[in-house]
């Protein structure tokens, strides 16, 4: 720690080197530890969803927060080199005062920047005018409490650390025996990749040549379609069999922690289960999707997420002009290999206990940067590229702008990336002998739009853009190879065919079909029939059935469309009527969809 001169005698002689940067580190140690304080009152007093917090806050936060403060002293240094009485205990309180007291309005964000920047310098000023009577006492108590406080920070710091370890090791020896030859399970799930710019169906790019080999060793669905147009709900759906609104997760409330998920079941069972998250918002330590897995890896110890642990950092990296001057990169983001290195890690330790390992891959979501060795696979090299940031974005027309074609580029690249990556891991466990016992289920939670209904991104819409999604299932003794699904399923009847695959004799737990109908014997029968698959936003519900898709928007709109002949959902049919016979069948299903919801309030 700095040990700060602390003879100053009287107001107006300038600091000396020392005191500046003890103040420094006080306030920025301070303002750190004021944030895991702030977080910890919104979590457990406003019960708020923390979006951007780490489980390491504790410490990243304060270590953040040292650079953020650090800008400053260094130029009240400079200053004191130049004009040594014009650096006071009363300016440098002020300077490190009013960076001190942003934080809280920066995460509450319910003023205009102009108010904060005001009432943060009359907060500023008011304290230096309190330091200014008694310099010397306050220099003496910032030396003296900067131990106590540093204390604080490393002893949460340290508790924060040890306690997954420690909950890890109990949750490894309280599981019970496997069965024998049990197969390993492992989901992946894509984030943000539609099936409509896949080479696995039939688009033109070769996006996605190693999922076509590991579909030659399986089962492709040609219409999976998600439960949800967003992250969160698909993934709870994914893991419970259970419909979003069942539940409960939204963007302010995690998961329903009472639901029965793959993780507990698989644990019960005694699987060793371990998650490996890149999508640390909706998927990671709050969402309750953690709930089941002995080891949860989610957002990463990097100098990316250490930044992004202060909210003055985090506020600067998304401001207009970080991001025109080329700051596209989320602070922290993990990529594909960072979530492969963590399972193939992890794995190396599991021994003879079978394993179900979930990851979430997030390198296809926006702002969408390929990987050096992808950046010119697919053009869009000539123009200098913006990318776009804003999700749900309106757009002048349907079809793309040039820009817009770059974003598609740049989308379908990082796919081929992602491929690339997916192809390495199971390499990777094919080498270790793994893989031929290990049951893989490759998906996506959502899609995404690019101008073909008016709108950027996902979340909002249910175009078959945002909800048809891939889906494969290969490995394990019982699942056949090189066959292919054309029927409409759902994504929420994973759980369901997982423990038909890993338990076929035992009764599943979780609700939904279990998707084995398609090619178990005594079930080849029941596997023609069609399934009404149902999905819900924000903005609207649908179902899928047979050969259309029905939408009804909040709005009280509807709209359908022929999903096989019309797999873009170009063409609207509603009125015709062929569309008009399709809704009177499929409008009682969406009604009774909509009063189970209805119900679970």
């Amino acid at each position: 720690m700095p040990q700060a001169d602390v003879t100053e005698p009287r107001s107006g002689i300038g600091l000396s080197f020392s005191s500046i940067v003890l103040l420094a580190v006080w306030f920025a140690l301070l303002t750190g530890l004021g944030e895991v304080t702030l977080h910890i009152f919104r979590k457990l007093v406003l019960n708020s969803y923390l979006l951007d917090v780490s489980p390491h806050a504790t410490w990243m936060s304060p270590l953040a927060n040292l650079l953020v403060f650090a800008i400053p002293a260094l130029i009240l240094i400079l200053v004191r080199k130049l004009w040594p009485l014009r650096v006071s205990s009363e300016v440098a309180v002020v300077v490190f005062a009013f960076l001190a007291v942003l934080p809280p309005f920066i995460v509450f964000n319910k003023l205009h920047w102009l108010a904060v920047a005001v009432l943060a310098a009359g907060f500023a000023v008011n304290a230096g005018r309190m330091v200014r009577s008694r310099p010397h006492a306050f220099l003496a108590f910032a030396n003296r409490s900067i131990y106590w406080v540093a204390a604080v920070i490393v002893l949460l710091a340290t508790a924060g650390s040890l306690y997954p370890a420690i909950a890890e090791r109990r949750a490894l020896g309280a599981l019970p025996p496997p069965p024998d030859d049990a197969p390993n399970v492992l989901l992946i799930v894509l984030d943000t990749v539609r099936a409509l710019s896949l080479s696995l169906y039939g688009y033109g790019r070769p996006t996605t040549p190693n999922l076509e080999r590991l579909a030659a060793r399986g089962i492709r669905f040609d219409r999976a379609f998600a439960t949800a147009p967003w992250t969160l709900p698909s993934h709870a759906s994914m893991l419970t069999g259970h419909h979003p609104h069942e539940t409960s997760a939204n963007r302010t409330t995690a998961m329903n922690s009472r639901l029965a998920t793959l993780a507990t079941e698989l644990s019960d069972r005694g699987y060793q289960t371990a998650a490996f998250v890149a999508n640390g918002r909706y998927a990671g330590w709050e969402s309750g999707l953690t709930r089941g897995f002995s080891r949860y890896e989610d957002r990463q110890i990097s100098v990316g997420q250490m930044l992004s642990q202060s909210s003055i950092i985090l506020a600067l990296s998304r401001h207009p002009m970080a991001i025109s001057l080329g700051f596209y990169q989320p602070l922290g983001r993990k990529h594909a290999h960072d979530v492969n290195a963590g399972l193939l890690r992890w794995q190396a330790r599991t021994g003879r206990r079978p394993f179900f390992a979930f990851l979430n891959y997030l390198d296809a979501h926006a702002p969408y940067l390929p990987p050096a060795g992808f950046q010119r696979l697919f053009g869009g090299t000539a123009t200098k590229r913006v990318p776009i940031l804003t999700m749900g974005l309106h757009l002048a027309a349907e079809w793309p702008t040039p820009e817009l074609r770059l974003e598609r580029d740049a989308y379908d690249q990082t796919i081929a990336a992602l491929d690339h990556s997916i192809g390495q891991l199971l390499d990777s466990l094919d080498r270790r002998g793994v893989l031929d016992n290990t049951l893989v289920v490759i998906t996506s939670d959502h899609g995404e739009e690019f101008g073909e209904h008016g709108r950027l991104g996902h979340g909002r819409k249910l175009y078959s853009q945002v909800l048809w999604v891939p889906l494969v299932i290969a490995g394990g003794k019982s699942v056949p190879r090189e066959m292919t699904v054309t029927g409409a399923v759902s994504l929420r009847d994973i759980p369901a065919t997982v423990m038909a695959i890993v338990s076929p004799e035992a009764r599943s737990p979780f609700p939904g079909s279990s998707l084995s109908r398609f090619w178990t014997p005594v079930d080849a029968e029941r596997s023609n029939e069609p399934v009404p698959v149902f999905s819900q936003g924000n903005f609207g519900s649908s179902v899928a059935l047979d050969r259309y898709h029905y939408i009804k928007h909040t709005d009280g709109s509807v709209e359908l469309y022929d999903i096989m002949t019309d797999p873009e959902e170009r063409t609207n049919i509603a009125s015709t009527e062929e569309g008009i016979s399709a809704i009177s069948r499929l409008r009682p299903l969406l009604e009774s969809y909509g009063e189970s919801k209805t119900s679970m309030k």
